[in-house]
């Protein structure tokens, strides 16, 4: 057994508003979150095969902000600022056995929290009839961002994988 039974729910509400005119566009976004993770006991306590009860529940409240304005018929600016919210899944949070397509003994981290991000990006649009190009440039900050990594230990002959939880940033540019 890799993950335990579990029962997993998740409910959102969502809001956007749109404002365009002829040179400037607006939208705004707000969103609230609810994600539930209910697993069930299962084993001996203590032995290597054991997964116990848990009920965690995440709530996250997210938005954005974003605008675009036309300089002239060919180019034009645009500029956005948002947040979201990724809840850990199951397996993140409780695996704990041989993953068996891999081949790699994979722990998860019950008391992991909810990866939070900060995003924010500009560009630049020119379209015409010959012509089409975007760059834009983007900032990406996720606390608590959760990923998996080999460790240095052996479970039952197979390299262990442990669930790990720390800040990152994705940035660039993309044209």
């Amino acid at each position: 057994r890799l993950i335990p039974d579990a029962d997993v729910s998740s409910i959102s509400a969502t809001g956007i508003y749109k404002y365009q005119s002829l040179r400037l566009g607006l939208e705004a976004g707000l969103r609230y979150d609810i994600f539930n993770v209910k697993t069930t006991e299962f084993g001996i306590k203590d032995s290597l095969e054991y997964f116990p009860k848990l009920d965690l529940t995440y709530r996250s409240v997210n938005g954005s902000l974003g605008g675009t304005y036309r300089i002239n018929e060919y180019a034009t600016v645009k500029v956005n600022v948002s947040t979201g919210f990724r809840a850990p899944n199951l397996a993140e949070l409780t695996s704990n056995g041989l993953h068996e397509g891999v081949f790699q003994y994979e722990i998860g981290n019950s008391s992991f929290k909810s990866e939070q991000s900060v995003e924010g990006d500009i560009g630049f649009v020119i379209e015409s009839k010959y012509v089409s190009m975007d760059v834009s440039a983007y900032n990406n900050r996720i606390n608590d961002y959760i990923y998996l990594a080999q460790t240095t230990d052996r479970l039952r002959g197979s390299p262990v994988f442990r669930f790990f939880q720390s800040n990152a940033t994705l940035k660039g540019i993309e044209a």
